[in-house]
């Protein structure tokens, strides 16, 4: 009988690889990446009004200004990515998303104050660099953790679904508890040199966004799903189809 190349493409494209359970490493990298970037905004969200009132004097009615400002950021960052996921791989995605969250970090730490920075070195003020800050830790966030639970999610097959994405859940819950404790403890609890509380705080966690952002570029070929791979394989396959009949013997 004939059998035709399309369908013995298409069943060979499958198989055991879907029903394979998913790689640990890429697993453990990608809930460390969904952590790091949701204890980041934990911190941020927490620990905003204190910093506003004690460094700024600002009031409430400011901070619920600034706060109001933040999620329209972070909306037009979440549409950026929706709109950007149809053309750009997840992977460049959360690359992007970390080194934005570590930039947003930087801007965040009062530099001006840490005992150790040149006095000559002169830069804006801290109000305008907290502010700036402040948006583009949102705007990263709002693209890093969507996108990672969306790459997450295409790495593994229905069989794990379900408890593999529990796993993820329970990850960034993890880092909404743990968020607010660290904020409190690090500004509060070191009162000196000045500036040293905002270094802890804001410098631990860009120093895990840039251990992220290597685990991204170490895992890299991992992260690709399985749709990419059988689109590409389609795509040569119909390439090659244009320059045979398609049809082949099947012995019986």
């Amino acid at each position: 009988t004939f059998k035709d190349n399309s369908t013995i493409s298409s069943s060979s494209a499958g198989g055991e690889d879907e029903d394979a359970p998913p790689s640990t490493r890429m697993v453990v990298s990608l809930i460390f990446v969904q952590f790091t970037a949701m204890c980041a905004w934990s911190v941020l969200e927490t620990i905003t009004s204190p910093v506003a009132y004690t460094e700024f004097g600002w009031d409430v009615q400011a901070c619920n200004i600034l706060f109001t400002c933040g999620g329209f950021v972070s909306l037009l960052a979440y549409v950026g990515f929706v709109i950007a996921s149809k053309w750009i791989q997840d992977r460049v995605l959360i690359l992007y998303a970390l080194i934005v969250c570590f930039i947003g970090l930087v801007l965040l730490i009062d530099w001006p104050q840490l005992w150790f920075v040149p006095e000559w070195i002169s830069m804006p003020s801290y109000v305008y660099r907290f502010v700036t800050g402040y948006f583009v830790l949102n705007a990263g966030f709002m693209t890093a953790r969507p996108v990672t639970f969306a790459l997450y999610s295409k790495l593994i097959s229905p069989k794990y679904e379900g408890r593999y994405l529990g796993f993820m859940v329970a990850g960034g819950s993890a880092a909404r508890m743990a968020g607010p404790f660290v904020a409190v403890y690090l500004y509060y609890g070191i009162t000196e040199p000045p500036g040293l509380n905002m270094l802890a705080l804001f410098g631990s966690e860009a120093i895990f966004q840039l251990v992220c952002t290597g685990l991204v570029i170490a895992l890299w070929p991992m992260l690709l799903p399985s749709s990419a791979l059988k689109k590409k394989k389609s795509e040569m396959y119909a390439t090659t189809t244009h320059s045979g009949p398609g049809i082949e013997m099947e012995e019986e």
